[in-house]
């Protein structure tokens, strides 16, 4: 438990170290990490982050177009970039947004990242059926469920 609830601080640090090395804000580096993550495992994010930094976005990734695209807006953006801008270009898609945001906030995010893991674990407790795909209204049942329990034991959501 502990090693799974000190993840987003450990990642924060890495993308801290990352932010220094290119010299970058650090919420350009968290949305850009974000936006780089769908389809991938964490390895080849972290990889797909470094080059991408490295180049100025001029590389290969492993995610999809529209993803680098967003990666791209928020690497050209203004260095006062709000987390609000951030979410704008990240889109509609509530695990990009909340990956960010425990990215960026780890100390006081309270949102859920509804990734494969959490999905498996709300189908083993039987808040998800085991067929059909994650919907908004589920994502957010999964969310609120995550956030009552966490606030019960005294952890934050991402936790």
């Amino acid at each position: 438990m502990k090693q799974s609830s000190n993840w987003y601080f450990e990642v924060n640090d890495f993308l801290k170290d990352l932010s220094s090395i290119y010299n970058m804000p650090l919420i350009k580096v968290c949305g850009i990490m974000s936006a780089l993550s769908p389809n991938n495992t964490f390895a080849s994010n972290c990889r797909s982050l470094n080059n991408f930094l490295r180049t100025n976005g001029n590389c290969k990734v492993t995610c999809f177009n529209s993803q680098k695209e967003k990666a791209k807006q928020i690497l050209f953006a203004d260095d006062n970039i709000t987390e609000n801008e951030v979410k704008d270009i990240l889109g509609k898609g509530l695990k990009t947004r909340s990956f960010f945001e425990n990215l960026y906030r780890p100390e006081t995010s309270q949102a859920v990242t509804v990734d494969l893991w959490a999905i498996r674990y709300a189908k083993n407790i039987g808040l998800l059926p085991q067929k059909g795909s994650l919907t908004v209204k589920r994502y957010k049942e999964v969310e609120s469920y995550i956030q009552k329990e966490s606030k019960k034991i005294g952890i934050l959501p991402h936790q």
